[in-house]
């Protein structure tokens, strides 16, 4: 009698284990500590800034090609001409790849931040709409990539984040 009682609670035991192991409270839990602790922040805030320096890189790509392929605009494009500039597909592309990171950056930030409201309406958040949804929502049309977006204001977001590295 004493053995069945011994194996019911091995059995119990692993039966606990086994619930544990499928709990998805327990990774909720590890999640967010793994997402509020300071190292999570400091590794997010070096590929922001990697990310800006980038952004700022293919802006200056961007710029050459456009001066050197003024010829491969469509001109069909609605509206006035400064609004389009030949662009490569492969800088829109990488661009939008920046942009859906940055959005998700952004979002940790309003995670991490003691008064959330403040932090949506700063300059950070104007910065980040106006240089990363037209590429986010630009990917599903086609004359997106000629359009002219000023995605050298990563710059001015860059300083912020160099500071917040050192």
């Amino acid at each position: 009698m004493k053995h069945l009682s011994e194996a019911s609670q091995s059995g119990s035991r692993s039966f606990a284990k086994l619930k544990l192991l499928f709990d998805i409270r327990t990774y909720f839990n590890l999640l967010r500590v793994f997402l509020t602790s300071e190292i999570f922040q400091v590794i997010v805030a070096l590929l922001d800034l990697v990310c800006d320096v980038f952004f700022c890189v293919l802006y200056v790509i961007n710029i050459q090609h456009a001066l050197n392929h003024m010829d491969e605009i469509p001109l069909t494009l609605p509206g006035p001409s400064w609004l389009w500039v030949a662009r490569l597909p492969v800088t829109f592309i990488m661009c939008a790849v920046l942009s859906y990171y940055t959005f998700i950056s952004w979002v940790l930030e309003l995670f991490w931040a003691d008064n959330p409201i403040k932090q949506f309406f700063s300059f950070l958040t104007l910065v980040n709409a106006v240089t990363s949804f037209p590429f986010m929502f630009g990917v599903f049309f086609d004359i997106a990539k000629y359009l002219y977006l000023p995605f050298y204001l990563r710059s001015l977001v860059a300083i912020g984040h160099l500071r917040k590295v050192l």
